[in-house]
């Protein structure tokens, strides 16, 4: 969860053990519900040969890993996202 993946081209697959060619997009301004509240966030959209995962970032200097969506099996969609963040008042907007 690391804002510092945002800038890299390649990344370890946890899957694979393989370091895996990646591109980082930056899409849009966005907005995460964690626990009832808004939080400002910057969408992102990670590419991999095995495909894409979207990842959500607060927009502001600390660059706090909110979210992630990934493709599952069965058409399925797995999402992470926190319950809570440890000292987020900053955050909310």
């Amino acid at each position: 969860w690391n804002p510092d993946i945002l800038d890299s081209s390649r990344l370890l697959n946890s899957q694979t053990g393989e370091l895996e060619e990646v591109a980082v997009i930056r899409e849009s301004l966005d907005a995460v519900d964690i626990n009832g509240k808004t939080v400002e966030a910057i969408r992102y959209r990670l590419l991999t040969k095995s495909g894409a995962i979207t990842l959500w970032y607060s927009n502001d200097e600390s660059r706090r890993w909110l979210a992630l969506e990934a493709p599952a099996k069965g058409g399925r969609t797995l999402r992470y996202i926190p319950v809570r963040i440890p000292a987020a008042d900053d955050l909310l907007a």
